[in-house]
């Protein structure tokens, strides 16, 4: 609604499952209830649907404020001749649902420029999920919000359903077949399916195609690097994975030897995931836990740092938002004591004033060293 005031044409976009549609009929439902009236388009795209649709349909906007909704807007032929002619012979904000949406804010944004905004809508907050699935916040619902993630399907069956992992590789294997593997026509399905599996083994890890590549030939599977980023491209721009770049922070750059990676949703993740390996759910929860930081609006990347030793050591979050700097360290239940003061050490090594945070399963009572201890679920309900 904030949008409107500023700009003319609205995308909004988000994982299958999101609920775009759904959410623009509240916005619709919302802006009926204005004064002045404002005329409202609704347009359902389907295969056939060109610019003389739209143009046509358009004729309803008639004088005075209007809005024009396209629902799956995606691969429209001659969308951005339509909407052109739509912006200069009506008073009309149009928005527009997308499954692609970062392909259509590239082939709009050089047309209308500032006049265009992209609005992606995340999966379910924890919160969210204990409203849907109508239960109260504790261990066993961080568990299940982190093995079923925030994709609209909870009305299909409970979230401690014992069917509902058969479910998530369903929803899975459809969503690759038909955002990856269709849409990038990928001759390879078995190694990009290997891949993801991997990822889902180092969620949060710094991975290069080499490293990438090395791994898979130990199994017997080639590849080249350039595959590998390719592939890797194909599932960040489907939404299924989330790079975030490595940045040193004792030389103040970005590296670009390899990214950390994190998956859209993780009742996706949960999908390519062996459920009995050792450190599977303290992955799962740093993928939760990016996700809240940058649905939440920070620039997040992992952190790297030098410390007096010569050392390398990780910081799992880098955060940045409006001038401000956050650090978090993700404290895993199986790190063992040492493991654990190293990374407090890591934090520690950080002189330049800004807050830290240790994030772990359980959370505890600020120490003596002024690193903050919280547990996910405080940071997943917005207590942070």
């Amino acid at each position: 609604m904030d949008a409107r005031k500023t700009h003319r044409v609205i995308i909004v976009g988000g994982l299958p499952g999101t609920g775009k549609n759904r959410f623009l009929a509240s916005v619709i439902q919302e802006i009926r209830g204005e004064k002045p009236p404002v005329r409202i388009v609704h347009l359902q795209h389907d295969d056939t649907t060109g610019t003389r649709d739209i143009l046509q349909q358009a004729r309803a906007l008639g004088v005075g404020p209007s809005v024009m909704v396209i629902e799956n807007g995606d691969g429209i032929d001659g969308l951005s001749e339509s909407l052109n002619r739509i912006l200069s012979d009506y008073s009309a904000t149009i928005l527009i649902s997308s499954r692609h949406e970062k392909a259509l804010d590239t082939r709009l944004k050089p047309i209308f420029g500032t006049l265009l905004q992209t609005i992606r809508l995340p999966p379910l907050s924890y919160p969210e999920f204990l409203e849907a699935c109508s239960i109260r916040d504790s261990m066993r619902s961080l568990e299940l919000y982190a093995e079923n993630g925030g994709l609209v399907h909870h009305a299909l069956l409970p979230p401690d359903s014992p069917d509902r992992f058969s479910l998530l590789r369903f929803r899975a294997d459809s969503f690759l077949l038909t955002e990856v593997l269709e849409r990038f026509t990928v001759r390879n399905p078995r190694a990009i399916r290997e891949l993801l599996r991997f990822v889902a083994r180092h969620t949060g890890e710094s991975l290069s195609s080499r490293q990438i590549q090395e791994a898979f030939s130990t199994r017997n599977i080639t590849i080249s690097p350039q595959a590998v980023l390719d592939y890797l491209g194909y599932c960040t721009d489907s939404g299924l994975l989330v790079p975030a770049p490595v940045y040193d922070l004792s030389r103040k750059k970005t590296l670009d030897s390899g990214m950390s990676w994190y998956f859209g949703d993780s009742g996706l993740r949960c999908a390519f995931t062996d459920r009995e390996r050792a450190g599977t759910f303290d992955r799962a929860l740093a993928n939760l836990v990016f996700l809240h930081l940058t649905d939440s609006g920070w620039t997040v990347r992992q952190g790297r740092v030098i410390r007096g030793n010569g050392n390398r050591e990780d910081i799992s979050f880098v955060c940045d938002r409006d001038g401000e700097r956050r650090y978090i360290q993700m404290a895993g239940s199986t790190s063992t004591a040492a493991e654990q003061l190293r990374k407090r050490a890591a934090l520690l090594s950080l002189r330049d004033g800004w807050p830290k945070y240790l994030i772990g399963a359980y959370g505890d009572e600020q120490p003596e060293d002024g690193i903050r201890q919280v547990s996910v679920r405080e940071l997943l309900l917005g207590q942070f």
